[in-house]
């Protein structure tokens, strides 16, 4: 029997490409073992049918990260930012005025080194108020130091701020931008671009506007009206590549269809090859 096999081994030497399939068989083979032990069927269902809301954190459509490797641009990740947990770059102070009223500054900073825009820049409320709504500032600001206001307004308990998605806050900035530079904009510029871009000539054109890389700082001043009041917040700056596999347009981790696409491909190869033998 071990002659036998050892014969086999021998012989599948001889063609490399009946080798190279047996390897990729045995590699798929481990794949599905993985993926049955790590993630259940039940649990990748699950995931998947979660809806955007689960997959609130990821970009729509991304690329997988691995594309950075061999690109000369470096296409920009997911930067996730929130005041419910202790991180770099998100400070929070509760300032009490007189006792009537509180104030709450939240301040979010990152370093922004890619060469290409965000996909969306999004920033979530939750608060705890019962009938006075807390009113909110949102400033940005540049690396250069320009500060902009962004947007106020009163919040619900459950609050979302679709920055990208502003139309108010887009029509402002190039106006301002084209008063700088007394030039008009052919094209309709987003925030999430309008708010990373260096104010030159480059802006003015989607294929030649550039990123003005460096620090940046969003902050969020809450006027709460009742003193028991408090504000959480998440700001998300949303990249074009994820995880190894990148996402769709619901912002599902692709990676799940394509590790049980795995086993499901190879139970139909394996039916089919006895059905016909």
């Amino acid at each position: 029997m071990s002659l036998n096999i050892k014969d086999f081994f021998k012989h599948l030497l001889i063609y490399k490409s009946a080798f190279a399939g047996l390897v990729i068989i045995l590699a798929l083979v481990g794949l599905s073992i993985y993926t049955v032990i790590t993630l259940p069927y039940e649990e990748a269902t699950k995931l998947w049918r979660a809806g955007e809301q689960h997959w609130l954190d990821n970009p729509r459509n991304a690329l997988p990260s691995w594309i950075n490797l061999f690109s000369s641009k470096k296409l920009p990740e997911t930067i996730v930012l929130s005041t419910d947990k202790s991180q770099a770059g998100v400070s929070k102070a509760i300032i009490s005025v007189e006792g009537k009223f509180n104030i709450i500054r939240i301040d979010f900073s990152f370093n922004y080194e890619y060469d290409d825009f965000p996909s969306e820049i999004n920033l979530f409320f939750r608060s705890n108020f019962t009938t006075s709504a807390p009113k909110v500032t949102v400033s940005w600001i540049k690396p250069n130091g320009e500060e902009i206001t962004l947007k106020v307004f009163l919040i619900s308990k459950d609050y979302s701020y679709y920055i990208s998605n502003d139309e108010k806050l887009a029509r402002d900035l190039t106006s301002t931008i084209s008063a700088k530079l007394n030039k008009t904009f052919e094209y309709d510029a987003l925030p999430s671009t309008l708010l990373f871009a260096q104010e030159d000539e480059s802006i003015f054109n989607p294929n030649t506007a550039k990123v003005m890389k460096g620090r940046y700082r969003l902050q969020v001043e809450a006027i709460c009206f009742e003193t028991g009041t408090d504000l959480f917040s998440k700001f998300v700056v949303y990249g074009k590549v994820y995880g190894w596999a990148g996402t769709d347009h619901l912002r599902r981790d692709l990676g799940i269809a394509l590790l049980w696409g795995t086993p499901i491909a190879l139970s139909f190869g394996v039916i089919a090859s006895v059905s016909i033998a």
